[in-house]
């Protein structure tokens, strides 16, 4: 047959794909800031994900980066806003569905956050930190048995966090299961026994073993 130029459409497949490349260039930049917030270096990774930014504004995982630097610094609003910003691009992004959680969360207002975490748990099934933050929506709500039922998934993945089984000792006490309450205070003392929720269990442990 006859070849049509070089055969492989190169100046079409170029001219199609010129603006992936010009957005991988940002890419590279934004790279750099997800290394640098890893480390903690949070004014360098700020600094890295704007001049992203300033190159391709139209990517959601740069704003949900820089909402991430935000709440690292309690700027809870700023957060809530970037976040935002990136869902005003990708409505199914989840990690802007799961910072906005937090955010609220933090800002104290866990019925607007465990809407976003759901959506991020729709989105994303099984994330770990979607699943915590669940549970302490629902431990705000007082809403024991949910609380329970999100901090019981949460712990199969992460099973020495600082803090979860002290919380499910609490919600269990909620809802009368002592012995349940025992083993969960129990295990925050395995695991975390000098914090305040290791002190707090500590305490409780000592009243439930009594009565």
């Amino acid at each position: 047959y006859k070849i049509v130029g070089d055969g492989k459409h190169t100046s079409r497949f170029m001219a199609k794909t010129a603006g992936l490349r010009e957005a991988q260039k940002a890419y590279y930049i934004y790279d750099d800031a997800e290394r640098a917030f890893e480390k903690k270096e949070y004014a360098g990774a700020e600094q890295l994900v704007n001049r992203a930014i300033a190159m391709n504004a139209r990517q959601a995982p740069f704003y949900s980066l820089r909402g991430m630097i935000a709440l690292s610094q309690k700027q809870n609003a700023v957060a809530i806003k970037d976040f935002e910003q990136a869902l005003s691009i990708d409505n199914e992004y989840q990690p802007a569905h799961f910072g906005i959680g937090v955010g609220e969360y933090k800002n104290s207002r866990p019925a607007r956050a465990l809407d976003h975490i759901k959506k991020s748990l729709s989105l994303y099934p099984g994330h770990s930190g979607s699943l915590y933050v669940a549970g302490l929506c629902n431990h705000e709500l007082d809403r024991p048995q949910e609380a329970l039922d999100y901090f019981g998934k949460f712990a199969q993945h992460v099973k020495k966090h600082p803090e979860v089984y002290g919380y499910m000792g609490i919600n269990y006490e909620k809802t009368n299961k002592k012995s349940s309450a025992i083993d969960a205070y129990s295990a925050q003392l395995s695991v975390a026994p000098d914090n305040n929720m290791g002190i707090y269990a500590r305490k409780r442990l000592s009243v439930l073993k009594k009565n």
